[in-house]
C-alpha cells in the first residue's frame, strides 16, 4: 500500500523527479506512473493505488492545471482528508483549490534544509507516517563491529526517549530538550568526500518530530555559543552516495545539537572527533557513543524563551559545562578496545590543548560524572592505540 501518490503531469515528469527524491528520502513509499507494470492497464493501476494511497501529493504547473486527470485524483485527495499540494510555476494553481494552502517550490533548488521544505514533511507525516522509515532511518546498530559482539545503549538517569536515524540515534532526555547522548556506527573503509553532501547545511528541526522535544537553535544566535555537533556529519558520512548524503543531512537535525564554546567547537571536540576517524580508518569499523554531561548546577540560557507554540519557558534551556565521547572497536584477535574522553566547556581558549591524554578518563570515572551506566564489557577493554 503506497503511503502517497504523485499527481502531476507526464510532461512534467523531469520537473517532479527531484520531489519524488525528497520524499523517498525521508522514508515515504511514494507511487507515481513509473510504478506501472508494462502490460497493466494504466486506468486501473492508477485507480487502484488512489483506493489504497492515504495521501494524494498534487503537483501544479500549467500543464497539471489542464488535466482532468489531475483535478479527479485532487478531489479524491481532498475525500480522504490526505491532500497536499504544490506549484512549480506562476498562475498554475486551479482557482478551485485555492482555498488549500499551497507551497510555492517554481524556486527550489532541491535542497531539504530550508524552513518551507521542514513545513511542508511535517504536514505529511501528520497525515502519514513514512512506512519505509526503518530503512532510512534503522538507528544504531549494537552488533555493527561484529555479529557475535552485541554493545548495547548505556543506561540512563531520568527521562528518555530514542530516535533512529541513518548511523546513528539519539537518545535524548525530553525535559532538557537536548540528548542524553548520541549513539552511532562509522564504517572508516567508505567515507565519503564531502561534496556529496554540500557543507552549506543548515540547522533545522527535525520534521517528523515535536518541536517541542527538540532544542530550538535559533537561540544560539548572536550569542558566545557555537551550535555543537554531538556526533560529527563527517564520522556518520559513508557507505553508498544516498546512506551517506542522508546521514550527513540528518545530523544536521536539531536533535544532534548542543551549545558548545568556540574553543570547544572547533577545538578540542574537533580534535577528538579527527582522533575517532583515524582510528575508524586503521580499524576500519568503530562504534561510539557522545554527548552532555547533564548537572542540576547548570546555568540557564537566556532565561525566558518564547516557544513556537505561544508558551513562555523558565529556565528551560541550560548549558551543558562538558562532554564526553566514548569510542570503541575490535582488534585482529575480536576483542574489544575503548577510548573515553572528557571535555570541559570552561576550559580557558590558552589552556585547550592538541594533546589526547589530556581528555582522556577512565570509564568508571565517567560513569560518576555523567550518571550512564555502561557494560562491563567495555570496562574491561584496554586502551586503543594508534
Amino acid at each position: 500500500m503506497p503511503d502517497i501518490l504523485l499527481s502531476y503531469a507526464h510532461e512534467d515528469r523531469e520537473s517532479v523527479r527531484p520531489i519524488i527524491n525528497l520524499l523517498e528520502n525521508e522514508g515515504w513509499d511514494v507511487w507515481w506512473d513509473r510504478d506501472i507494470d508494462p502490460g497493466i492497464k494504466w486506468e486501473r493501476a492508477l485507480e487502484q493505488a488512489l483506493m489504497q494511497t492515504k495521501a494524494v501529493f498534487v503537483v501544479w504547473t500549467p500543464n497539471s492545471k489542464n488535466s482532468k486527470w489531475v483535478h479527479k485524483e485532487a478531489d479524491i485527495g481532498i475525500s480522504k482528508n490526505g491532500f497536499v499540494q504544490v506549484t512549480l510555476g506562476d498562475d498554475s494553481l486551479p482557482e478551485k483549490y485555492a482555498a488549500y494552502q499551497a507551497l510555492d517550490l517554481s524556486r527550489w533548488s532541491g535542497r531539504s534544509d530550508i524552513s518551507e521544505i521542514a513545513s511542508l514533511l511535517r504536514r505529511l507525516s501528520k497525515l502519514v507516517p513514512p512506512s519505509r522509515i526503518d530503512v532510512i532511518r534503522p538507528g544504531y546498530q549494537t552488533n555493527f563491529l561484529s555479529e557475535k559482539l552485541e554493545v548495547g545503549y548505556p543506561g540512563v538517569t531520568g527521562p528518555v526517549a530514542v530516535f533512529p536515524y541513518q548511523h546513528f540515534s539519539v537518545v535524548m532526555n525530553p525535559s532538557r530538550r537536548m540528548a542524553h547522548y548520541v549513539a552511532y556506527n562509522s564504517d572508516g573503509t567508505q567515507y565519503k568526500r564531502d561534496h556529496l553532501f554540500r557543507m552549506r547545511a543548515r540547522w533545522v528541526p527535525d520534521p517528523l518530530l515535536s518541536s517541542t522535544l527538540q532544542m530550538d537553535m535559533s537561540l544560539v544566535r548572536k550569542s558566545d555559543y557555537h551550535r555543537g555537533h554531538l556526533i560529527s556529519p563527517h564520522t556518520v558520512q559513508w557507505g553508498d552516495e544516498k546512506a551517506a548524503s542522508i546521514a550527513a543531512r540528518q545530523s544536521f537535525f536539531w536533535t544532534n545539537v548542543s551549545p558548545q564554546r568556540p574553543n570547544v567547537n572547533i577545538g578540542s571536540w574537533f580534535f577528538i572527533e579527527k582522533h575517532e576517524r583515524s582510528v575508524a580508518k586503521q580499524y576500519k569499523k568503530i562504534s561510539g557513543f557522545s554527548g552532555p554531561v547533564f548537572r542540576v548546577d547548570d546555568p540557564p540560557f537566556r532565561d525566558e524563551v518564547e516557544l513556537p507554540e505561544g508558551i513562555i519557558a523558565i529556565k528551560t534551556f541550560l548549558i551543558p559545562q562538558a562532554f564526553w565521547k566514548v569510542i570503541f572497536t575490535i582488534n585482529q584477535h575480536n576483542k574489544l578496545m575503548v577510548d573515553c574522553f572528557l571535555v570541559d566547556q570552561n576550559l580557558k581558549p590558552d589552556e585547550a590543548t592538541q594533546q589526547l591524554d589530556d581528555y582522556r578518563i577512565s570509564l568508571a570515572d565517567l560513569e560518576a560524572v555523567t550518571e550512564l551506566r555502561f557494560m562491563k564489557e567495555l570496562h574491561a577493554a584496554p586502551e586503543i592505540r594508534l
